[in-house]
């Protein structure tokens, strides 16, 4: 049953993604820690881009974009759930604020650890929890996401995004 894995600076997962919307490759990338609002967070960069995970739960509370907030997350959303198991669910109630779009969404939606599935990629086969979100008012899904304790990251993901399905794979990392 893994913990919320340690993430480390200059760690790096490298993905590839395509799906309707195009195709292209990016590379996270452990920037820095930062407290926000009195509590520590990772800072992973790609290009002018940083995502904000919670230390202690790697819950994700915002993004920015050249400084900028273009997501922000009450509470932060909560991709896991340590130690993690299959069989584990719960559910979240979040704001997801767009400032600069000026758009605000209300998010219901249910988690759940499905199985443990081993899963390969261009990185790799690697042993994995399956965890799907679902819109708990639709049952409709979000994502499936395989998380991989050897990477402390997820290694594939399929996401239903309203310009399409978009589907990401882990194609190399680095873990410091």
């Amino acid at each position: 049953m893994p913990e919320a894995p340690v993430w480390r600076r200059g760690s790096e997962w490298t993905y590839r993604y395509g799906g309707s919307a195009g195709n292209g490759t990016l590379v996270w990338s452990v920037d820095r820690e930062e407290v926000i609002d009195g509590v520590p967070h990772y800072v992973i960069k790609t290009g002018t881009r940083e995502f904000f995970y919670r230390k202690s739960d790697r819950a994700s509370s915002r993004e920015t974009v050249d400084g900028v907030i273009v997501i922000k997350n009450t509470p932060s959303r909560l991709l896991y759930m340590w130690p993690m198991s299959v069989g584990q669910k719960w559910e979240q109630t979040l704001l997801e604020e767009r400032p600069k779009d000026r758009q605000k969404n209300e998010w219901v939606d249910t988690v759940t650890v499905e199985a443990e599935e081993t899963v390969t990629v261009p990185a790799g086969t690697f042993k994995t929890f399956k965890i799907v979100r679902r819109n708990k008012k639709t049952g409709a899904i979000r994502y499936e996401m395989w998380y991989s304790p050897e990477v402390g990251q997820w290694v594939k993901i399929r996401e239903n995004l309203d310009s399409g399905l978009r589907v990401g794979e882990l194609i190399a990392f680095k873990l410091r």
